[in-house]
This record gives structure tokens, sequence and C-alpha cells, in this order.
């Protein structure tokens, strides 16, 4: 067994055990919180927006080259 796969399970194993262990946090949220969480969302759709605008001609490439190397 390698060490990536002793890491892996390592992680799987605590991963495991928070979610078995979980308590109470009694946490309060204000509605500032609300907001930032509707700010990061928005943030989130913007930059994955950004991303695909700023890629989609390659997308568009390698699509048609799909398609032309499924006609022939």
């Amino acid at each position: 067994m390698s060490n990536k796969d002793v890491i892996k399970i390592g992680f799987i194993v605590c991963f495991v055990f928070n979610l078995l262990f979980i308590e109470r946090a009694f946490a309060y949220l204000d509605p500032g919180s609300g907001s930032l969480i509707l700010q990061g969302l928005l943030a989130a759709f913007i930059a994955a927006g950004l991303v695909l605008r700023h890629f989609w001609q390659k997308i568009l490439n390698f699509l048609r080259w799909k398609k032309n190397d499924e006609q022939s």
C-alpha cells in the first residue's frame, strides 16, 4: 500500500468519525450572515460566467472537432 493510499484512508476515517460525533453548535446567524452568503453565491455565479466566457471559443472549437471527426 503506497503512502497516498494511506493518506486517503486516513482522511476518510477522520471524515467519518467527524460525522459520527457531531455536537450541537448553538450558533446564531444574524441578518448580515445571510447577506454574506448571498454575496458569495452571486460572486460564484459571476465568476463561473466569466470563466465560461473566457474559454467559450476553446469549448466551441473542441465540440466542432468532435462533430467533424464523427461525420467522417
